[in-house]
């Protein structure tokens, strides 16, 4: 499943976004681990919104709307 295509789609219900609070304890694992850094700050910024969009929506995968 390609996580980036699927997450720029909209949930269905605004009701099923993460809180914060929520957000924090799923993202608190990747504290400490490594990112490879190219010195570019366009590209690293978007290499790690991409490692986070992965995390994120390969735990849970909200129904997008249609």
């Amino acid at each position: 499943m390609d996580y980036i295509e699927e997450g720029k789609k909209p949930p269905k219900c605004k009701n099923i976004i993460s809180t914060p609070q929520e957000l924090v304890k799923k993202l608190r694992s990747l504290i400490g681990q490594k990112i490879q850094m190219t010195g570019k700050s366009r590209t690293d910024g978007s290499n790690f919104r991409k490692i986070i969009t992965n995390y994120l929506l390969a735990e849970y995968m909200p129904e997008s709307c249609k």
